[in-house]
């Protein structure tokens, strides 16, 4: 599908659109009068709600009045209210009661889908129109406060995000905590790595990459990486300035990258039977897991210490794995510590990428490939800074959130 940003065309509402049960007009896509005549089956109307099926499962929101008669992402689905209020039923659908139904209503195939039949046995609680518009009406008022108090907290809220990032800018750059001299250099922990490697690969557990690449300073300060008998400039490539006793490496030259696969529904259950089954971002809350389903039939297995990404529809959540074994689906990717390295040093690097991996992935439902990982230009310090940066974040981020719990 052909996309345009002339006005003068029909809209084209996506689920990346829809947001705060809304309609983001700002960032809408236009078709041209040869599309819109193909697919306006999917029109929509200023009194439909959306609900969104794959991808983002669940969200729901009413359509401003300007986008009457424009068209829908098969993404989503209208639902056009016959005796309920609109208002409230869209009230309603937010709610904790309807949300678990979807979820547990969700097709589990190569992405997540909620299906059309699911929706329509939804069991949604309502109630006479009267105490409908009194609800709606109360929820508007008390939304007025909360919209006050969100403000000032949003700007705190903002602070505090700045200041974080400010953090990790620092322990990535190698500034946060003193670098002593005596501590063994980044070139002698790759040297023990590499070491290790060649060890694995006489072993017959891995296999040699012909494309390994070593990164360099050269003489006329520019940066160069040699793969090979090549030899090429990077100095673009590189994000900033180490301490003398640091250098760059590429993900994949350090790293075990492992990319989940989708199962069958039959294939997993709900009764805890086989190893947990983490499916995507719905998985992820506030940097933890969550376990809905099970299999005991695991593909790619994930184990305790890695460290996991979400790599589809909603991109870069990321969590420990604290409870082990697991398998995981094509949403998520899991990185491993082969060679003894900081997992959670590597967690500070990860956190620092993950704007520019955000914005890395393409497509109208966002995606993180493997290569945008193995290729990352990651610091490799000593042994000792990672720890000592690793604890002092640590420190720093708590020190934070107990300023901000004390400020709520």
């Amino acid at each position: 599908m052909t996309f345009s940003t002339e006005p003068t065309q029909h809209a084209y509402v996506r689920v990346t659109d829809m947001k705060n049960h809304t309609v983001n007009l700002s960032d809408l896509k236009y078709i041209d009068e040869n599309v819109f005549a193909e697919i306006r089956n999917y029109t929509i109307s200023k009194n439909d709600l959306y609900i969104t099926i794959a991808g983002t499962i669940g969200a729901v929101g009413e359509f401003p009045d300007e986008l009457d008669g424009m068209n829908l992402t098969e993404n989503a689905v209208k639902v056009t209210p016959i005796v309920l209020n609109k208002t409230f039923l869209c009230l309603m659908m937010q709610t904790e009661y309807v949300q678990k139904q979807f979820k547990n209503k969700t097709y589990q195939v190569a992405m997540p889908k909620l299906g059309l039949e699911r929706i329509l046995t939804t069991l949604i609680p309502v109630c006479c129109l009267t105490t409908q518009e009194q609800i709606c009406e109360a929820v508007n008022n008390a939304s007025i406060y909360i919209d006050l108090i969100s403000e000032n907290y949003s700007g705190l809220s903002d602070t505090i995000s700045v200041i974080k990032s400010k953090i990790l800018d620092l322990a990535i750059r190698g500034k946060l905590v003193p670098q002593s001299p005596d501590d063994e250099p980044g070139s002698v922990l790759l040297e023990r790595i590499r070491a290790e490697k060649e060890e694995l690969i006489r072993q017959g557990k891995i296999k040699r990459d012909k494309k390994e690449s070593v990164i360099f300073k050269g003489e006329d300060n520019s940066y160069y990486e040699k793969i090979g008998n090549s030899i090429i400039d990077i100095t673009d490539e590189i994000p900033f300035e180490l301490p003398s006793n640091c250098l760059f490496v590429r993900f994949k030259d350090v790293w075990e990258l492992l990319s989940g696969r989708d199962l069958a529904p039959d294939d997993y259950n709900s009764q805890e039977i086989g190893i947990p089954y983490i499916t995507g971002a719905s998985n992820f809350t506030n940097g933890s897991v969550t376990i809905s389903r099970w299999t005991d039939s695991p593909q790619v297995v994930t184990r305790l210490g890695d460290l996991l990404i979400t790599c589809k529809g909603t991109v870069g959540e990321t969590a420990f794995n604290t409870f082990g074994d697991a398998h995981i689906a094509r949403q998520i990717m899991a990185m491993r510590n082969n060679y003894d390295l900081n997992i959670e040093y590597l967690s500070l690097c990860i956190n620092y990428y993950i704007e520019s991996l955000k914005t890395a992935a393409k497509g109208l439902i966002p995606g993180i490939s493997r290569e945008d990982i193995l290729n990352l230009i990651l610091p490799l310090p000593s042994e000792k800074y990672q720890i000592s940066v690793v604890n002092r974040v640590n420190e720093l981020f708590e020190t934070i959130e107990h300023i901000k719990k004390s400020l709520n």
